[in-house]
């Protein structure tokens, strides 16, 4: 049974499958991100000579610098799936998983939703951390 697929990869698919290039065209920028916000963590980290990933541990003044990061990360996450294309472009990566769950976020609607609702549980153990 093929699998429904969003429209905008439907021209990259064959018999519900994502091509390898449209799979990796599709996942790059993310890695990139992914990748880019990591090793921005790590080297606040390092220079904080903690040997801990929880910020609420180092010195100052790296602990507000990497909540500020972390704020910003979920701000700029927020915007990009409900004010710009991100819940379209998770929807559709989704749409192309095998498992029920991925296809349940093969709908921007879903996508938005349970974005919102990890942004909010991040924002709620920070603030239950620093309570």
């Amino acid at each position: 049974m093929p699998l429904l697929l969003h429209k905008a990869l439907m021209p990259a698919t064959s018999a519900g499958r994502l091509s390898d290039e449209r799979r990796r065209a599709l996942l790059r920028p993310i890695a990139l991100i992914a990748v880019s916000i990591c090793g921005g963590f790590w080297l606040l980290q390092m220079s904080a000579g903690a040997g801990t990933p929880d910020p609420m541990g180092w010195p100052r003044p790296q602990t507000p610098i990497a909540l500020g990061m972390q704020v910003l990360c979920w701000t700029v996450l927020l915007l990009w799936v409900h004010a710009g294309r991100g819940a379209g472009y998770l929807a559709a990566l989704f749409a192309a998983g095998d498992s029920a769950a991925a296809r349940a976020l093969a709908h921007p609607g879903a996508v938005r939703w349970v974005v919102t609702a990890i942004v909010a549980a991040g924002v709620a153990g920070l603030w239950l951390r620093t309570a």
